[in-house]
This record gives C-alpha cells, structure tokens and sequence, in this order.
C-alpha cells in the first residue's frame, strides 16, 4: 500500500490554488551562509554587518545565532517543550518558516519513522546539512508560494503543522490558518506559537495590564501592521481563528511570560532567564528591521525627521529603560487545535 503522501496518487499537473496576495517581504535575505566552523568562532557580541551586507536587514551570522538561541531560550521557558500537541506516531510532519531549521531537525529525531519538511524562504537550513536527519527535507520559498506549487503539499494529508512567530511575516492571518486546515489530515494537529506587538505590567488584581498602549513608535507601528495585513495580535487571536473560521476541535490555548529584562528571573520565574536576556541582547536589532517599514506605512507623515524620532523612542525602550524593563513582558501564546472527522449526512 502506498504511503498517505506517496506520489503515485497525484496528478502529474497541480491546478493553482486560489490564494490571497503572498505575504510582505519583510525581512527575506540571501545570506552567503557560513559554515558551522565559523559560527561556532563567532564572538558572542559580533553585531556588526559586513559592509557589502544590504539594508536594513540582520548581520547574516548574527541572524542564524539569534535564532538558534531564541529557540533554546523558549525551550527553557516552557520548561523543555518544544510543541504542545497531543502526538503519537505521526506519518507527515510540517515546520513553517522554520528559520534555520533547529526545531525541524528536533521533531525529526522525535519521530525517526515521520517524514518531516520545514519550510522556509532563506537557504538558513541548509547550513546544517551535517545534523539533519535523513527524514527531514527542507523546502526553500515563502509559505504561499510553496503551498501553490509544490508537489509535496497535499491537502489533507499533514498529521502536524508547526509554526512559531510568524507575526511579522505572516499577513492574511485567518486565511493562512484556513490554508493550514485544509493541509491536515483528519485527526491532524495544527499548533501556533506567537506573539503580539502589546506590552504588558502585572498587577496583583488585574492581571495583565498593557502599558504600551500610548507609546508613539508603538500605535504607529500597529496602524502600520494592520495596513500591510498583518495582525498585531496574532498570537491572542489563533485560539478564535482555530475553532470559529478554521473549525478545528479540542483547541487548547495556554500562555507564556516573555520578560523584556532577565531581571524578572529573579521573582520566581527562572525559566524566564534565558528569554529574558535574550530580549535584552536582539529586540533593538529586530525592531531596527522591522520598524522602518511599519512606521512608514503606519505614518501620515512621510518625514523622515518624523521617522527618525519614532525610532529614538523605540531605541530608548529597549536600550534605556532601566528598571522598569525588569516588570515588562510580552506574552507568547500557544494555541494547538485538531481537525476533526468530516461527516456526511
């Protein structure tokens, strides 16, 4: 019996699929990518580009070592987790924009008989050909375009579907859910790990209490978000896209404290460490990607006085605010769902 993604039961010609508009090229580059050698004789503070590096963009070794190290830092954090999602033997296996492809290896040494893919649209992953297990394939090209064309992704026939942090790469966010639906298989899981723009203090009675609401760079950054069709909030709106426009079943959300500062370790939460101190060392190097964009977009003013002034103020957030960075935290969310059996009547 041929296997659920075996070949011999697709048509030679793949009929486009009707999709919204791909996704802003917000942060894509083509690194000249260096070998593990070097990177592991990086110096640890090496934050400087090569001066033929394009702009702006993240230092091409610094962006693989901050994604290496986000991935560790967030294992911590959910105290050696790497996915939520109720698994057992899973025949087929998908991580999008799976950067440099970390967790995709992982998931492929979990489930040695699964056969893995991860998706992403740099060549990141295959820096790491020498660790990659024999099940994992690597896929070069953004989601939507991949989706459309390639051969490998059949509808109804994924057992999991994995993505974390897709919030500044990812517009169209319910339609990009839905397309994710109809990639799984019946019993399939689909897990969401992300984000939002939102800032938050903890209060004693109130909970969460957002305290970015009223920072200039921030309102403008989220007008700009919402125009390039992106949702700011992405990661507190999975558990409602799942269940009420994807129709999954046994959707299942629980949260994360992100701390801005590793300071916030020190109240009982050591897990947060390594987040922490990982926030502290690249959120500037992020928001100096990102942000010129979204504030462009965002901006009724297209000055560049204007612009500049926002990127001071996000600047000094990150890198000035003392103290007060220790109460600061984002709240990563992760929402797993599963598909259920389609009945006829």
């Amino acid at each position: 019996m041929s296997s659920p993604h075996s070949r011999s039961t697709k048509p030679k010609t793949l009929p486009k699929r009707a999709r919204g508009p791909p996704s802003p090229n917000l942060s894509r580059y083509t690194p000249q990518l260096p070998t593990i050698t070097e990177m592991a004789e990086a110096p640890e503070n090496s934050q400087q580009p090569p001066a033929s590096a394009p702009s702006p963009m993240l230092p091409k070794l610094d962006h693989h070592i901050r994604l290496e190290d986000q991935a560790a830092a967030l294992r911590e954090l959910m105290h050696g987790r790497i996915f939520h999602a109720p698994l057992t033997h899973p025949n087929l296996i998908l991580d999008i924009d799976c950067g440099t492809g970390i967790i995709t290896r992982e998931l492929g040494r979990m489930f040695p008989f699964s056969t893995v893919y991860g998706i992403d649209e740099t060549r990141a992953p295959f820096a790491y050909a020498d660790s990659t297990p024999s099940n994992v394939t690597f896929i070069q090209g953004s989601f939507d375009e991949v989706y459309r064309t390639d051969e490998r992704l059949r509808d109804g026939t994924f057992d999991f579907v994995f993505c974390r942090l897709l919030i500044f790469r990812m517009a169209r966010w319910e339609r990009f859910i839905c397309d994710v639906t109809c990639l799984l298989n019946t019993d399939g899981w689909f897990e969401v790990q992300d984000t939002g723009f939102s800032v938050y203090k903890e209060h004693a009675e109130l909970g969460h209490v957002e305290v970015s609401r009223g920072w200039k760079f921030m309102d403008v950054a989220i007008n700009g978000a919402k125009q390039l069709g992106l949702d700011p909030e992405c990661g507190d709106h999975a558990e409602r896209t799942m269940m009420f426009t994807a129709g999954l079943v046994d959707v299942e959300p629980c949260e994360y404290i992100m701390p801005l500062h590793e300071g916030y370790a020190d109240r009982g939460h050591p897990e947060a460490r390594r987040i922490g101190r990982h926030m502290m060392r690249w959120q500037w190097m992020v928001y100096r990607q990102v942000l010129p964009l979204l504030l462009r977009t965002g901006c009724r003013s297209w000055e560049r006085r204007q612009i500049n002034e926002y990127m001071e103020e996000a600047r000094r957030c990150c890198e000035e605010g003392g103290e007060e960075m220790k109460d600061l935290y984002r709240i990563l969310y992760v929402t797993v769902g599963r598909k259920p059996i389609r009945r006829v009547y």
